[in-house]
């Protein structure tokens, strides 16, 4: 009897715990995919901003999170029509980003590899750059 009994809180145990972890690990990474999306459309929103008020030589000095010292910031900003490259951050020492999946349209977040060789999450979205429509 207490081998049946010890048994059966194993095999309840064991199957609350295979079926908690799973759904506990999608619940966490459903929440750090979704926190992480939010930062980076804020940021977005933000280089944006920048870019249709200013010149964007002066973005370095208002955002020095993308100064060539730093190591987690980066953004390219592409031509819509072409997908040329119209600017880099500097922190991204003359490397660009993916463009990831163009035809999902935009917004449109995707993972990439970094200019700095990390993995990342990175955001496809519209900017309007000197008059010009533009991807960053």
């Amino acid at each position: 009897m207490q081998r049946r009994l010890a048994a059966s809180l194993v095999i309840c145990i064991g199957g609350t715990f295979a079926i908690l972890f799973p759904v506990l690990d999608y619940w966490i990474d459903h929440e750090i995919y979704r926190r992480m999306d939010t930062t980076l459309m804020q940021r977005s929103a933000a280089v944006g901003r920048v870019l249709q008020e200013l010149d964007a030589r002066k973005l370095e000095s208002l955002m020095p999170e993308y100064e060539h010292g730093g190591h987690t910031e980066f953004f390219t900003v592409f031509d819509s029509q072409t997908h040329r490259t119209l600017l880099r951050s500097p922190s991204s020492a003359g490397a660009q980003l993916s463009l990831g999946p163009v035809e999902q349209g935009t917004p449109r977040y995707y993972d990439v590899t970094l200019p700095d060789g990390h993995a990342g999450r990175a955001l496809a979205t519209r900017v309007s750059v000197t008059g010009e429509r533009s991807q960053l």
